[in-house]
């Protein structure tokens, strides 16, 4: 076990009850949030069908962050074994250039990955079109608190736009992701890269210094870093709308029940 890696994040998901509410939540964070639109699966005969899962998007140039909630739940939906536990950061989904060669690996370390699958979604911002994806998921047993998976955009100039990934507070990316515990388990370890953004594990009591005595009761990847180019523009924003927030030495920190679950730390963007 490991109190620290890198991992390849492509993007994160917000998991709530209701995507309005969750909407609402980040905008007054001071982020452009894009959607909602219902997530796309392709069947075995390559037709589209809704899967009741609707999402709307916080990008950046590089990574994203999804608001998204299941709002017509079927039993065998990916997301079921967390419907039932409240909101909170309930995906974390890895950027793979290669996906077979990158399940064939994950295979051969014992993480049973599922089947590759597509999906697809449909964009109206910018040029607009209709988003194709690759992906597959890691065993529930090697990260069970997360869906943890793995996906190749097939139409990354559609998903990644400038226009949108301009924000009010000056947002520019994820920095990191924090986990409650003393180590993190050994599974995302096993999916570490060289590269990619922090996954930290931090004491329960650490994690309440940071975000508030409500994290205790959040989901274990109860914090996520994003860094603003100017802390003083996301501070205003806070402000005009009226979020609480703490000023200390990692940032500025969002308690999780003014973002969907999740405390939110805003840091000084690094040259």
């Amino acid at each position: 076990m490991t109190a620290a890696c890198r991992l390849p994040v492509d993007h994160v998901g917000i998991l709530g009850e209701a995507i309005a509410p969750l909407q609402r939540d980040w905008e007054a964070l001071g982020f452009r949030v894009v959607g909602p639109e219902e997530l796309i699966g392709i069947d075995a005969a390559g037709e589209p069908r809704g899967l009741g899962q609707f999402s709307a998007h916080v990008m950046f140039a590089r990574d994203y962050i999804e608001l998204t909630a299941v709002e017509r739940p079927t039993p065998d939906h990916h997301l079921a074994r967390f419907l039932d536990s409240g909101s909170g950061l309930r995906l974390v989904i890895l950027a793979a250039g290669d996906i077979e060669s990158r399940r064939a690996a994950l295979e051969a370390r014992g993480l049973a990955p599922g089947p590759v699958s597509e999906a697809a979604r449909d964009i109206h911002y910018g040029a607009g079109g209709t988003a194709r994806f690759r992906w597959f998921p890691v065993a529930a047993e090697a990260c069970p608190e997360v869906l943890m998976a793995c996906v190749r955009h097939e139409t990354p100039e559609i998903v990644f736009q400038p226009e949108v990934a301009r924000h009010p507070n000056t947002a520019t990316g994820i920095t990191r992701l924090l986990y409650t515990g003393e180590r993190l388990p050994d599974g995302y370890a096993a999916l570490a890269a060289d590269e990619g953004i922090a996954l930290e594990a931090r004491p329960v009591a650490a994690m309440a210094a940071l975000f508030g005595d409500a994290v205790e009761g959040c989901p274990p990847f109860a914090g996520i870093g994003v860094a603003v180019r100017d802390p003083q523009a996301a501070a205003a924003v806070l402000t005009a709308n009226a979020v609480p927030f703490r000023q200390g030495t990692e940032g500025l920190a969002v308690a999780p029940d003014r973002a969907g679950g999740v405390g939110v730390v805003f840091e000084p963007e690094r040259p």
